[in-house]
């Protein structure tokens, strides 16, 4: 019986000492099993900042054009094959737009899945270009002047997983069928578009919003571009076009700036009420029938927290600080953070992020609304009462009326 009890002790023992000795083991080869990859994708990436040099993705590009162009001269016993799906591929939508002569018409963004079009207002998509030379677009206008003529910003600049430097921009002179690379354009200061907007009253006309490097201006289609020295540098987010001649950009820690297009005067709309710091990203809009109302959603320098809705009815001279809602997260507003107001409704506004919610008191009082799919890029209005939704599962329409479901 003494022996037996030994060597049941001794047992256990044993299972201690190899149970423990396991578990130092596996987290001592926890920190290393990977050695060296972060450093092995760092160089990679391009220079010594860790950088892809501007203009190495249409290099990259050629050269697997090139390729292709051997491949397609072999023999192929594969060329039979046809895809059956699945057919959810246009990834994060950043940018929805709705054919200005064409109403049935939509078109988006994929910043993981290219230009996308829709005949039949969304009930089904199909891409433009499957092949492009870059497929993270990440915002489309098209010309109020001509029905053919379109752009389209690239480069994600979100530092996630779908972080890849842009080509710059891209247009399409036939309706959106076809889109060349406009080549001059793929620059470090073009390599990060947010957003892209037609002038309404002057034609030729497109403001692209940057990253790193402000606002910048083309009058001739897109043939030359030159940065808009009028404005600050840094960081943009948002630009929007108005039909009296004026263009508004979202700065960065700076705020809205409105500028006359025919002279270029600059006016920041910081008036009393406005933070004059404690801020960063701030996404803004306008009732379209009425402009001089206007609400703007503001995040902390930090990017990971609301810092507070805002809400001007003088066109930005003085801003009053409205509730915000509490039942949704606003922790990753760096990445997923956009505001609007219905067109014809300036008591109704809606704000997302994570999640969305909605006011119909102008901003008093917030009410949940159906979350179709996490992390919010794009807040577009199909007419007074529609709302097409762009968010990390795409595009969905929600009503006006009935914030309570979608489709």
């Amino acid at each position: 019986m003494k022996y037996k009890v030994l060597g049941i002790g001794v047992l256990i023992l044993v299972s201690i000492v190899t149970f423990v000795y396991l578990k130092q083991d596996k987290n001592a080869d926890s920190t290393l099993q990977h050695p060296g990859w972060m450093d092995q994708y760092l160089e990679l990436k391009g220079d010594e900042n860790g950088k892809i040099p501007a203009g190495m993705h249409a290099k990259w590009y050629a050269a697997d054009q090139a390729n292709t162009a051997l491949y397609k001269k072999a023999e192929n016993n594969l060329e039979n094959i046809t895809e059956v799906g699945p057919d959810n591929v246009g990834g994060r939508n950043r940018s929805i737009i709705i054919d200005r002569f064409n109403a049935n018409r939509f078109l988006c963004a994929g910043v993981s899945g290219g230009i996308w079009v829709s005949e039949n207002k969304g009930a089904s998509w199909a891409i433009v270009d499957n092949n492009a030379p870059t497929l993270s677009a990440t915002c489309i206008t098209q010309s109020p002047f001509d029905k053919d003529v379109f752009y389209y910003g690239t480069g994600e600049a979100f530092g996630n997983s779908a972080d890849l430097g842009g080509l710059g921009l891209f247009r399409s002179r036939d309706g959106a069928k076809t889109f060349e690379h406009l080549t001059h354009t793929a620059t470090n200061a073009l390599n990060g578009i947010w957003d892209v907007e037609h002038s309404l009253t002057l034609d030729s006309t497109i403001y692209v919003a940057t990253h790193t490097s402000g606002v910048w201006r083309s009058t001739d289609g897109g043939a030359t571009f030159s940065r808009v020295s009028q404005m600050p540098s840094g960081r943009v987010h948002e630009i929007k076009a108005t039909d009296d001649g004026y263009i508004m950009a979202a700065f960065d820690a700076y705020g809205i700036v409105k500028m006359k297009e025919d002279d270029l005067s600059v006016q920041r709309l910081n008036g009393a009420g406005w933070p004059t710091s404690g801020y960063g990203r701030i996404s803004f809009s306008y009732a379209k029938q009425s402009p001089q109302v206007m609400f703007a959603q503001l995040a902390v320098g930090s990017g990971d927290a609301l810092q507070g809705i805002y809400k001007t009815s003088n066109g930005g001279l003085s801003w009053t600080k409205m509730s915000s809602p509490t039942f949704i997260s606003y922790t990753q507003a760096w990445y997923d953070f956009i505001l609007t107001v219905a067109p014809a409704d300036t008591n109704f506004v809606v704000t997302a992020a994570v999640a969305p919610a909605y006011s119909t008191d102008g901003g008093q009082t917030w009410k949940e609304m159906a979350n179709s799919h996490s992390d919010y890029h794009e807040l577009t209005w199909e007419s007074n009462t529609s709302l097409l939704v762009g968010n990390d599962g795409g595009v969905y329409r929600m009503d006006k009326n009935n914030m309570s479901t979608f489709t």
